[in-house]
């Protein structure tokens, strides 16, 4: 029988590890209207969190939304986290402005290699994969410092990719970006 990492962590480790300790705590989770980020946001309203899903994608953010526990309050806005004047407004209209957690997971893969990518679609996938995160840590590491959680220290969470180890054919732009992340 196969397990998967993914399961043993979502199902086992994460809920026993962290589960009582991150009750009640606000999470900003980027890229959450699918894959990861949304398997995220499911587990963390379940653990009991408050969050703050930012994802470009309006109408993933609406199916996410009718999955979550509707009591808590969770704040949904449709942000472009590749520009970082749309992080400020977003951030400044949003009616929660402090939280414990951020997980920068938004992502984007053209699945081409060299000869096949444009340019326009190579500097996306760094605006998105890598640049994301040093808007992200810029505008948020003061605020992560304030937190005045003592069970949980304030967190910053950069999702990569083994592509950042080890480049992979038709993943170029990919890889480089997540390559790039890691040394960030």
């Amino acid at each position: 029988m196969v397990i998967s990492s993914h399961y043993i962590w979502t199902t086992i480790l994460f809920p026993r590890i962290i589960g009582s300790r991150i009750r009640g705590r606000t999470v900003l989770i980027t890229g959450c209207s699918r894959g990861l980020g949304r398997i995220l946001a499911k587990k963390l309203d379940q653990l009991g969190c408050r969050l703050i899903c930012w994802d470009i994608d309006a109408e993933g953010l609406e199916s996410l939304k009718v999955k979550l526990t509707p009591s808590r309050l969770h704040v949904f806005q449709v942000v472009d986290v590749s520009d970082e004047e749309e992080i400020d407004s977003a951030f400044a209209k949003s009616p929660v402005q402090d939280f414990d957690i951020l997980i920068a997971n938004a992502g984007v893969v053209s699945g081409k290699g060299v000869q096949e990518l444009s340019p326009e679609e190579y500097h996306r996938t760094m605006d998105v994969n890598l640049h994301q995160h040093f808007y992200l840590f810029k505008k948020f590491k003061p605020l992560l410092e304030k937190s005045k959680n003592t069970q949980v220290p304030p967190t910053f969470a950069m999702v990569s990719s083994v592509c950042g180890l080890m480049a992979l054919t038709h993943l170029t732009d990919y890889s480089a970006s997540k390559f790039g992340l890691i040394g960030l």
